[in-house]
């Protein structure tokens, strides 16, 4: 019989708190995520103030540079960054990545072809709105929800008004869109949406059918064919060809024309007369109204020269709210509180507005340094451009900052940088390099896939290149790549085959 005993053992486990994995979370917001958030704390925490332009901080801080005026970048010294232990600097299977702040977007993935020259990018699924459910046709009058005149939603509602004045009609049809994405697509299914109304799918398929009489045409479509179809049907075009056509659009898209006239039972001339017409119209029929908005891209990080020509870096601070403890509120509220319970709630609010402040610090300390050394490596292609890009890895900039990889991975991600040459995401300046045939430098990626790509726009119709072609003329130039590596690099940038670009490029149809 086995004896029983006590034994101490000595492990050491990681342990992450609430407020570390918040200051995780910092490090792979965007500014505009970040900006969010933010406001949203400021709202929550009373012992939280933004700090205006005149007013002093009155958090401690390490680093006590005044924010300059972008139009003054050029007189701004380089920030300077040093090395420290980061309790931020974890690696990757540290926590799990799936927790975020906002609701995890899904990609909506639709059966219809999304092809070039409709430039169909991917589209996401907004995410949808706590709502009640209303049994009868009562409810919140929806008229007396104010509406900005150049916003979207205002657009739509006060079409929709004209149609229905069903509160429970408005109701429904607020939802609808608010759930539009910004091509004004409809991904989401009507049966949840029904479901989670409260309503039957037929009052909303019956509201949905009026959204999609409202202007601009082709909005609420659930996908490529519908939105062109709407588009016609409103035009008085709409004809069985027009329907075959709209089953085959990738055919179009491809230039089969022998394929079109065998569906259609048309001749050539009919086909291309009605594929013209297709071609015109607008499968991102809300662009106008969301392209202002989706096109801003807000720098975190911009690049300069100083007075004696060097390269600098400085952290864009107009791009999130700069926050204060209100220290004296703080004590105030100490003296005048008496219960356990507003006692331990002033003190939670302090320690996490404390923290906060000092994550955001510790996030744009982080995001200087790796921004610092990215320069550094980088420093042809900020004096040349694109042709001149070196390859670099995560782990090179790890070694030099001291900093994990999976921390310059997270800090990198969805932050920009604004350099001569353009804006760019941090991460734009990682790849992998490619041998050199003639001993020279190796040849970053990034470089590569640039050169395919110019390749490709200036190729004459009458030559359009081959995979084969473009391995060949980028080995001429020192390159050594295999054809596959050339395959992959123009699929992932969206570029069709040779044998489509040929049919697109001298259409048949």
């Amino acid at each position: 019989m086995s004896k029983q005993r006590l034994e101490l053992r000595n492990t050491t486990n990681l342990v992450l708190t609430p407020q570390l994995q918040q200051a995780i979370r910092l490090l792979q917001m965007s500014s505009l995520e970040l900006s969010d958030f933010l406001q949203t704390e400021l709202l929550s925490n009373p012992l939280l103030e933004e700090q205006k332009n005149n007013q002093p901080n009155d958090t401690p801080q390490e680093n006590n540079d005044t924010p300059k005026d972008p139009s003054l970048l050029g007189e701004t010294p380089l920030v300077n960054t040093t090395t420290q232990e980061n309790l931020l600097d974890l690696p990757e299977h540290a926590f799990d990545e799936t927790s975020n702040h906002t609701e995890n977007l899904q990609d909506y993935q639709n059966d219809s072809p999304s092809f070039d020259d409709f430039n169909l990018s991917s589209l996401s699924k907004p995410s949808s709105k706590n709502t009640k459910n209303f049994d009868s046709d009562e409810g919140p009058d929806i008229n007396l929800i104010p509406d900005s005149p150049s916003d979207f939603r205002y657009h739509i509602l006060q079409q929709f008004r004209l149609l229905s004045t069903q509160n429970l009609h408005l109701i429904i049809a607020e939802h609808l869109i608010d759930l539009i994405n910004d091509a004004g697509w409809l991904s989401h299914c009507t049966l949840e949406i029904a479901e989670s109304l409260g309503c039957t799918h037929e009052q909303v398929l019956h509201v949905l059918s009026l959204l999609q009489t409202c202007e601009p045409s082709g909005i609420f479509a659930r996908d490529l064919k519908e939105c062109l179809l709407i588009q016609l049907k409103d035009q008085n075009l709409l004809n069985p060809t027009f329907l075959i056509l709209l089953d085959n659009l990738e055919d179009i898209a491809n230039g089969n024309v022998k394929k079109l006239e065998k569906k259609t039972g048309k001749p050539l001339e009919t086909i291309k007369q009605h594929v013209q017409i297709i071609r015109q119209l607008d499968p991102k029929p809300a662009t106008l109204f969301t392209q202002s908005v989706a096109d801003t891209v807000i720098p975190d990080i911009i690049v300069f020269k100083d007075s004696r020509n060097r390269w600098q870096v400085s952290l864009n601070e107009y791009s999130i709210p700069k926050l204060n403890v209100r220290r004296n509120f703080y004590s105030h509220l100490k003296k005048n509180v008496y219960s356990q319970k507003d006692k331990q709630f002033i003190s939670e609010n302090y320690q996490n507005a404390s923290w906060l402040i000092k994550s955001v610090e510790q996030r744009n300390k982080t995001m200087l340094q790796v921004a610092e050394h990215i320069v550094k490596h980088q420093q042809l292609f900020f004096d040349r451009g694109i042709s001149a890009i070196k390859p670099m890895i995560l782990k090179e900039i790890s070694e030099r900052t001291a900093l994990h990889e999976s921390t310059i991975s997270r800090i990198t991600t969805n932050k920009f940088m604004s350099t001569p040459w353009g804006t760019f995401e941090m991460k734009y300046f990682f790849n992998v390099s490619l041998d050199s045939l003639n001993g020279a430098s190796n040849h970053a990626a990034t470089f590569v896939k640039h050169s395919i790509q110019q390749m490709i726009q200036q190729e004459p119709p009458q030559a359009i290149l081959s995979d084969d072609k473009l391995m060949n003329t980028l080995r001429e130039q020192g390159i050594n790549i295999a054809r596959r590596t050339i395959t992959k690099y123009r699929e992932a940038m969206n570029i069709p085959s040779s044998v489509v670009r040929r049919r697109q490029k001298n259409p048949q149809i």
